[in-house]
């Protein structure tokens, strides 16, 4: 996924817990399983990822989200 998006952060599974980025310029990585990371002054490794276009609006951008564990 090239261009501009939101990555939304969710850290050890806790759904209450996440960052929400909004990257405009389309610079930041398209996260993988098993990408290790710096966030938060911690090492992660991602578990998880999902991407979601939405359909709602003409300037809606994807939605990157990313699972993240400190059991690295």
């Amino acid at each position: 996924m090239r261009g501009p998006k939101q990555i939304e952060f969710e850290y050890n599974l806790d759904n209450k817990n996440r960052d929400v980025i909004v990257d405009h310029e389309g610079i930041l990585p398209c996260y993988e399983v098993q990408d290790i990371l710096m966030r938060r002054d911690k090492t992660w490794k991602v578990t998880q990822v999902l991407i979601q276009q939405s359909d709602s609006g003409p300037n809606t951008l994807p939605t990157l989200y990313v699972s993240l564990t400190d059991q690295v």
